[in-house]
């Protein structure tokens, strides 16, 4: 959005400043994954938690934490190859 604001119209530039926003959410969502779930939010792809074995009413127990780790490095991983 800022790009815009800046009055930025080269579309390379643009494509750039929209992998840089998709990084940051992904960082956010792969940090704050078990404030989130304390506050009931998951946003981790629950078809890859349940694959880890984890139920997604459940991501912020303590005895998930290794295994939700393993999920949000997965979509870190994930974010970054697309």
């Amino acid at each position: 959005m800022m790009t815009h604001v800046m009055g930025v119209r080269d579309e390379d530039t643009l494509d750039r400043a929209a992998d840089l926003g998709i990084a940051f959410q992904m960082t956010n969502v792969a940090r704050d994954v078990v404030e989130d779930a304390e506050a009931g939010r998951v946003y981790l792809p629950t078809d890859w938690l349940r694959e880890a074995g984890v139920p997604p009413e459940e991501v912020g127990r303590p005895e998930h934490r290794a295994t939700v780790h393993s999920v949000a490095t997965r979509l870190l991983v994930w974010t970054r190859a697309r």
